[in-house]
């Protein structure tokens, strides 16, 4: 049997026997199929129970031995006070719970009387996920979300959240631990993000998130999340392209005039793991000017650190030209992603021919053109650069003149020269020893003025004159 209250009109509300229900005594959620127990004085006089949830909702009361005193129903946002006890119930509006059959209900009471708490245990679930399991370093940071939801019944209080940070990661924004006062049944936290950067390549493993709490009963507990395992961290190893031209030997640069000419070209990958570093479908595309035919895309595979990789092929040289040539390295990363890297000047073929150098250069004129030559330099010069030139020419060419043939008489002149000049000189030295004899013997003889001169004086005058004559032959000679 039940009656039917709907805010306190249109059912029957008798009065109380001996006390009239006045004070609040709950004003909480109610679960359907919960029990309320109202104490009046400290002792247990009855139980409230929630039979079900809905726009009428239905309950039961029994007295302290478990009897039913009545079973009712009472509307969303009505009342309904009993007259077989001290007790009213209200439910405010917009409070119902149909998804966890539930709603707000006001418990009124005697003077002094209280209800009985009941202890809800509260189901907390954490669940931690990252936005990606691999990573790219330097590149990539690692996002972490951690969901927190409370399940249960009951609420947790003094909510603390610590998530962890793996090796080689550095947490760059967000916090390492999170609090909340309360966590009500059937509630979320805001989803808390972190986020973390790789430092190094490798293989990691984000550990579990940490959640402790008190439940209603003032109880500490915690609680662990999932772990985020293979958390795998990549690198692009450091690439490198050495491009050489072949004309007999390798190098960067070649001078050639041949009609063909070979590149080879040097890829290599330097890294410190191959398992964690390396690029995929990777294609050199040259860059070569019009006066080079041949093929402008090589293709290289995958390359891991530590591992080299050469190509070669011929080349058509169209035109004289000085060819520079450059390539872009095109690859994927360990994640897929393309990237491009540049390599300028690898290589230079320079097929122009060797540059002519103009010099001035003196020309001598043949041997049998010299003679004509000098002639007509001569006839063109003035008389005193003439005879200049003409001596200078003669003591030349007369040490490369054969000697003359026939009889030199240079050599008889001279020698008859001496000949005759000692005869000359004995009769010289003769004559001026007679003329000096003579002298001596004129002196002894005294001169005697006028008349004919002796004999002996007329042979001295003689001797004079002999001595004159010879004297002037000598000279003469």
């Amino acid at each position: 049997v039940f009656q039917l209250g709907e805010g306190g009109a249109g059912g029957t509300t008798p009065s109380a026997p001996g006390a009239e229900p006045t004070e609040l005594v709950y004003n909480d959620i109610l679960y359907s199929g919960e029990v309320l127990t109202l104490k009046v004085n400290g002792t247990s006089a009855y139980k409230i129970k929630l039979n079900s949830v809905g726009y009428y909702s239905s309950f039961s009361v029994f007295d302290k031995n478990d009897e039913l005193v009545k079973t009712f129903k009472v509307k969303e946002g009505g009342s309904y006070q009993l007259s077989e006890a001290p007790i009213r119930i209200e439910i405010p509006p917009n409070t119902i719970d149909l998804e966890y059959e539930r709603i707000r209900v006001k418990v009124y009471g005697p003077q002094g009387a209280e209800i009985e708490p009941i202890i809800r245990e509260a189901n907390i679930k954490v669940e931690l996920s990252t936005s990606k399991n691999t990573l790219l370093l330097g590149e990539d940071e690692l996002v972490a979300f951690v969901k927190i939801g409370n399940q249960g019944k009951g609420r947790a209080f003094d909510v603390s959240v610590a998530v962890p940070v793996p090796n080689n990661f550095e947490l760059k924004a967000g916090i390492g631990t999170w609090t909340l006062n309360t966590l009500d049944a059937f509630t979320e936290m805001p989803v808390l993000v972190y986020v973390l950067e790789p430092k190094q390549i490798g293989t990691y493993v984000l550990g579990e998130v940490t959640v402790t709490y008190y439940d209603e009963a003032g109880e500490k507990d915690s609680i662990k999340s999932n772990k985020v395992e293979q958390i795998v961290v990549y690198n692009i190893p450091k690439l490198s392209v050495i491009g050489e031209a072949f004309n007999g030997t390798w190098g960067t640069y070649v001078h050639t005039q041949e009609k063909t000419v070979k590149l080879k070209f040097t890829i290599s990958a330097e890294g410190k793991d191959p398992e964690y570093e390396f690029i995929k479908n990777a294609t050199l595309q040259l860059s070569i000017p019009d006066s080079l035919d041949g093929e402008t895309k090589l293709y290289v595979g995958d390359l891991k650190a530590g591992e080299t990789k050469t190509l070669e092929s011929d080349y058509a040289i169209l035109k004289a030209d000085n060819a520079i040539i450059s390539a872009k390295l095109v690859y994927q990363d360990p994640l897929g992603n393309w990237h491009e890297e540049n390599f300028e000047n690898l290589a230079v073929v320079n097929s122009l021919p060797p540059a002519v150098e103009t010099k001035e250069v003196k020309v001598y004129p043949e041997a049998e053109e010299l003679p004509s030559y000098v002639n007509t330099t001569l006839a063109n010069l003035d008389n005193e650069s003439k005879i200049e030139l003409a001596e200078a020419l003669k003591n030349i060419s007369v040490s490369y003149l054969p000697p003359e043939t026939g009889i030199n008489w240079w050599p008889i002149i001279a020698i008859l020269f001496i000949l005759v000049s000692a005869v000359l000189g004995y009769n010289y030295v003769d004559l001026k020893g007679k003329y000096d004899k003579a002298l001596k013997e004129l002196g002894r003889r005294k001169r005697r003025p006028g008349g004919i001169p002796k004999k002996e004086e007329a042979q001295v005058q003689k001797v004079e004159e002999t001595e004159t004559t010879e004297t002037k032959e000598e000279q003469q000679l």
